[in-house]
């Protein structure tokens, strides 16, 4: 009886995303083609300037980050990396009920992009 509630805490908290993520994850940066070059990058949470290839960490969001780059010869690129609801929501609401999905919902720490991302540049 004694390890029952150590027990049972745990799993109420394994879900939570606010607890068990970080705000920001890295994000491995690179062209097409394999050539360098600047990106800005933007979510409503941060906004970042980077070099090409690069590891970034960006703040999670449960909108997409908007990317707008140019090579070092002078090609341009804008899109979009679309963010995901991350596994953490479903332990949420399975152990913690809807408290648990509410606050991640709120700060967006359910939130997660891709690990890599390849921006797409036409080729000369």
């Amino acid at each position: 009886m004694r390890y029952l509630f150590p027990v049972v805490a745990t799993f109420f908290l394994i879900g939570c995303s606010s607890i068990v993520n970080e705000s920001h994850l890295p994000i491995n940066l690179s062209f097409s083609d394999n050539s360098g070059g600047e990106c800005s990058l933007k979510n409503k949470r941060e906004s970042y300037k980077t070099s090409i290839p690069a590891s970034v960490l960006v703040r999670r969001s449960d909108d997409p980050l908007v990317y707008k780059c140019t090579t070092s010869d002078g090609r341009e690129a804008e899109g979009k990396i679309n963010s995901t609801v991350g596994q953490t929501m479903a332990g949420n609401i399975i152990f913690g009920g809807g408290i648990g999905a509410i606050i991640d919902a709120n700060n967006d720490m359910h939130r997660e992009y891709p690990s890599s991302f390849i921006i797409p540049v036409v080729a000369n």
